[in-house]
């Protein structure tokens, strides 16, 4: 792995910390408190713990689920298709990381891409309910 490449690891943590920020500052007051705390899950170190990632797929598509449901309601068809569009992303992103490249640094960077564009999706569908009121409605 390359220095160029670690530093770009870090765009995808930034955009979900900042999709994390808007839900917590959107929902705290709809939600339990523990409720965000599934959300940022660590990501199992270990690609052989299945347990671990069938929940954490379960958990991911839980969560854009039930988000895709809220911009539903809401009738933010651009959040719907983005929250879809990221939850692909990641479960490509899932399936090139479970096909263990090793050292190529070509399919390094496209997994990379993927991770990006699935986080740029997250963070965006998020912010546009933020935008919308997401923490003035009533019911969600």
């Amino acid at each position: 792995m390359t220095v160029s490449l670690a530093l770009v690891d870090y765009i995808p943590v930034i955009l979900f910390a900042l999709t994390g920020i808007l839900l917590m500052r959107d929902l705290y007051n709809k939600l339990s408190k523990g409720a965000f705390a599934l959300v940022a899950a660590a990501v199992p170190q270990e690609r052989g713990a299945m347990i671990f990632i069938a929940f954490m797929v379960l958990g991911y598509l839980g969560f854009c689920g039930s988000m895709t449901r809220i911009a539903a309601r809401m009738k933010k068809k651009a959040s719907v298709l983005l929250y879809v569009l990221s939850f692909v992303l990641l479960m490509g992103m899932g399936y090139l990381g479970s096909r263990q490249f090793g050292n190529d640094g070509r399919m390094n960077w496209i997994e990379e891409g993927i991770n990006i564009c699935a986080q740029t999706c997250l963070f965006s569908a998020t912010f546009l309910l933020h935008k919308a009121g997401l923490a003035h409605r009533e019911s969600l």
